[in-house]
């Protein structure tokens, strides 16, 4: 049974210039930043002599809401509620009365009994939210009108849409209004939602879909496009899923992971249309923040250790980065053509062999960037000040737990104690870190969350987690590929997910979903054992802006401030001299007992008593026989005003002049 509903035919428009091809970013694509998979079809096109045209009808949804609301609408809310979906299900399967108040009760309002417990926190939305997303939803099918017409006044052969985690749905919405009025036209779809079994899904699920590419389409979409202009046929490519329809035609296989490209065979990216549509459709600019730049693929640490939560890459793990030079020509270019921009470097993670070329470079430039990175958190000290010194000022580092052992389980090859090194080296040198703490791991202990929680205290002066969710269970994560051997039971899409696919079978709801819930045998008693980390938490989030650890070298002794109010045996000023002194400066990174003894010419006993003092009184971290140093120098780094307002109302206390 045909479970799509059918509209009037698209109104026509005064008809721009013609393309062969549009490329499409639905909503609820971010307005932050273009994107970076349409900026290089758009250019691979141009190489082939393919005109094409942009259309971020993401950007035209935000200006028909108001920017604010948009954004609310796109960030302010978990993935797993697919709220940007549900928001254009109604335009594709038609408004059932009976799923759409179930969203609205068990999604929005929070009364599901749907989950399982402990497993998500389903607080309700606010009534003015939910209103919000209500209008929204009305207003969807005269924004999807109006962007058919306007793609179909281009008169393309073939239109591509990108999708990406919530852009679904409203992408599925206008393909089917575009193929009703232009049936000859190719729908074309790729993007993150169109991998492995899920881009199958959308051409087995809707007969308007022409074609899903799996993986990376920067080599297959500009050959189907020229081989179809050509002669109207699809090449016989692996990474290619199509109608039954089109495979007569071509002989056409289901689809397979697309080879990994080779990156400095990549075209620079073309911004050009998503910065014209900014100004076009009304879009606060200020909301504009970055360019999106890659200079590798995949992940090298994947290759040898797949994390087991982490659903990155699909089937395309393989390591590839861009050289040096083409990485450096590329970045100039589009500071250059798209100036006033942070960069967005969109890599899993940073190709260490940077440290020693690119980097480097881009530091004797006398040229200012703003870049983000996500990279691995064993860093070294002089590598941060690297990358702080050519405006890497933001990265995500992987900092998943604070325990050694939960790390363990996750594979990431690192320890609680280098993660908290990165934590504080970063506060040194003003670079910020977005982390989480994950939970839920099979095989984990309630100890190991014990320990986290008596840490915590201690690290208020550096830069909480943002949030502490257990973990996901993430289609391609190996959780989620042995699902059973992991201790994963019953996987099921989330009920989300359920009543905005509605019209369609579970079974293939389950093969479109990224994000699963489950069921495991530890759930109630992780509950109880993570819930004094998850108070720490809110507690470190709390008093963060006001809490720091610093000390000030004065040459033969170390005046040490301690403004964390939890502290063990808090005091808010130490001083620290002779061999204590030397301690704590040579613990600024990880180190025994063994090596400080040797390194400072000092007896080992001397050595291992200071630290004892030092790791008691809680200004120091102990993991197994590693130390590490928890104030922060100042220099490079400087007290905040609420601090600085505390040490001098603790100068007055003790009649001393600020």
């Amino acid at each position: 049974m045909d479970v799509l509903t059918r509209s009037a035919t698209p109104r026509t428009a005064v008809s721009p210039a013609p393309a062969d091809t549009a490329l499409i970013s639905m909503p609820f694509g971010p307005i932050s930043m273009p994107s970076i998979g349409l900026g290089l079809l758009s250019a691979g096109l141009a190489s082939k002599e393919i005109r094409s045209r942009t259309l971020y009808f993401n950007l035209k949804f935000a200006g028909r809401l108001g920017t604010e609301r948009y954004i609310r609408i796109s960030r302010y809310h978990p993935p797993y509620d697919q709220i940007g979906d549900w928001i254009f299900s109604a335009a594709l399967f038609g408004d059932d009365a009976e799923a759409t108040q179930r969203y609205i009760d068990e999604i929005l309002k929070g009364r599901t009994t749907a989950f399982r417990e402990g497993h998500y926190t389903n607080r309700p939305y606010p009534d003015e939210h939910i209103e919000m997303l209500l209008e929204a939803r009305r207003q969807a099918p005269a924004f999807l009108e109006e962007c058919a017409a306007e793609v179909l006044a281009t008169r393309p052969r073939i239109v591509g849409f990108t999708t990406t985690f919530e852009q679904n749905v409203a992408s599925l919405s206008l393909a089917r209004l575009i193929k009703e009025a232009a049936p000859e036209t190719l729908i074309v779809f790729g993007g993150a939602n169109c991998e492995g079994s899920m881009g199958q899904a959308l051409v087995r699920h809707f007969p308007f879909v022409d074609v899903a590419v799996s993986g990376e389409g920067d080599t297959a979409f500009p050959l189907l496009a020229e081989q179809f202009l050509r002669d109207g046929t699809i090449p016989l490519l692996k990474s290619v899923s199509c109608q039954e329809a089109r495979r007569r035609r071509s002989r056409q296989l289901m689809a397979q992971p697309a080879p990994p490209v080779v990156m400095d065979s990549l075209p620079f990216c073309d911004y050009d249309d998503f910065f014209e549509q900014v100004e076009r459709y009304g879009v606060d600019a200020g909301e504009v923040h970055w360019i999106p730049f890659e200079t590798s693929r995949g992940c090298w640490w994947g290759e040898k250790h797949h994390c087991t939560f982490c659903g990155l890459n699909g089937a395309v793990m393989t390591y590839r980065s861009k050289s040096d030079q083409r990485a450096f020509d590329e970045l100039l270019y589009l500071t250059d053509r798209y100036p006033n921009r942070a960069v967005q470097v969109v890599d899993n993670i940073l190709d260490t062999r940077y440290f020693k070329t690119l980097l480097p470079r881009l530091a004797e430039l006398d040229q200012e960037f703003e870049l983000f990175y996500e990279v691995k958190a064993n860093l070294k000290k002089e590598q941060l000040r690297l990358m702080k010194r050519v405006g890497i000022t933001s990265i995500q580092p992987g900092i998943e737990s604070l325990s050694s052992e939960v790390l363990a389980l996750m594979r990431k090859g690192i320890s609680g104690i280098q993660n908290v090194q990165l934590l504080k080296w970063s506060k040194e040198l003003g670079i910020d870190v977005q982390w989480n703490i994950l939970w839920g791991f099979p095989g984990e202990t309630a100890e190991e969350y014990a320990e986290t929680a008596r840490l915590m205290p201690l690290l208020v002066h550096l830069q909480p987690p943002a949030s502490v969710p257990p973990i996901r269970l993430d289609r391609f994560s190996p959780n989620f590929d042995q699902a059973e051997q992991m201790g994963f039971r019953d996987v099921a899409p989330y009920p989300a997910a359920l009543l905005t696919y509605h019209a369609l079978p579970p079974e293939a709801v389950f093969d479109l979903s990224y994000y699963f819930i489950y069921d495991q045998a530890h759930w109630d008693t992780a509950l109880g054992y993570t819930r004094p980390v998850a108070e720490q938490w809110s507690r470190w989030q709390r008093l963060h802006p006001a809490a720091d650890l610093f000390f000030v070298d004065k040459g033969s002794s170390l005046l040490l401030w301690d403004l964390r109010d939890d502290a063990p045996d808090h005091r808010p000023v130490t001083v620290l001299d002779g061999a204590r002194r030397l301690v704590y400066l040579g613990c600024d990174a990880i180190r025994t007992a063994a090596s400080l003894s040797r390194d400072l010419g000092l007896e080992e006993g001397a050595v291992q008593a200071a630290l004892d003092d030092l790791t008691r009184r809680g200004l120091m971290m102990r993991e197994g026989s590693s130390y590490l140093s928890l104030a922060i120098p100042t220099g490079v780094y400087q007290p905040n005003a609420r601090v600085l307002r505390r040490v001098e109302q603790h100068l007055q206390r003790v009649g001393v002049a600020a």
